[in-house]
């Protein structure tokens, strides 16, 4: 391999992007799957409080673990969204466009043609042959 050749296929880089994309809305869905699990728990949240000192009283509410791990792993699947949505998607819009294009013949690149360099361009009134200062007899303005 030359040095002057890449090390990663652009093509290579994007489908593991897309890959990764894919994989981390499997890893929201998952998530969302699961805060439905736990919010189905809820209605026997009393099974699940730890025991405190007193009957009464216990140390830890099942309902409020409950409620929390419901609530934490919503903000999860929101953040894993607004990620994919905005960091990964604006990547892999980018990422589609690292690519080869086709080059311009040498020739073409480096001498622009008239109407290539603009109206303003001394090359706009280039002619083969003619100097630059045979302008049609007309001083327009520059000093000699």
């Amino acid at each position: 391999m030359s040095t002057s050749e890449p090390l990663h296929d652009p093509a290579d880089l994007l489908d593991e992007l897309d890959a990764i994309i894919r994989e981390r809305e499997l890893l929201r869905q998952r998530t969302v799957v699961l805060q439905a699990r736990y919010r189905a728990l809820e209605a026997h949240a009393d099974r699940y409080d730890k025991p405190g000192p007193t009957e009464w009283c216990p140390e830890e509410f099942g309902s409020v673990n409950i409620e929390g791990t419901v609530k934490r792993l919503g903000y999860a699947a929101e953040d894993m969204a607004a990620v994919s949505a905005r960091w990964l998607g604006s990547a892999r819009e980018l990422a589609e466009k690292v690519r080869e294009y086709p080059q311009p013949e040498r020739e073409q690149a480096d001498t622009p043609s008239p109407a290539q360099a603009g109206p303003d361009s001394a090359l706009a009134e280039y002619r083969p042959g003619c100097a630059l200062d045979d302008r049609s007899g007309s001083d327009q303005g520059w000093s000699r």
